[in-house]
């Protein structure tokens, strides 16, 4: 297709990306449109065929989602240990 629209965006000014922007999609032939829509066409078909197995790989996923627990909860068992873990150690020594 030419060159990119980026690669002529000098001014980085919104009003000119836009004229640069029709510029680039006037300059576009019937041909190589239909080209792209084919492509497309043939990217969709290609999904289709294969919906079934992305819905049955996404189906096997399992989500928990809030349990009611936090990770506070977590770092205050362990605060719990380490201060039993302590007390064994003073009285042992």
């Amino acid at each position: 297709m030419g060159i990119g629209l980026q690669s002529c965006n000098i001014t980085f000014k919104l009003a000119d990306v836009e004229t640069l922007a029709k510029e680039k999609f006037a300059a576009i032939s019937v041909e190589e449109w239909a080209s792209v829509c084919n492509h497309v066409d043939k990217i969709v078909e290609k999904y289709m065929q294969n919906e079934h197995l992305i819905d049955d790989i996404m189906d096997s996923f399992e989500f928990t989602v809030n349990t009611g627990e936090s990770d506070d909860d977590d770092y205050e068992s362990y605060e719990e240990l380490s201060s039993d873990e302590e007390n064994v150690s003073d009285v042992t020594a």
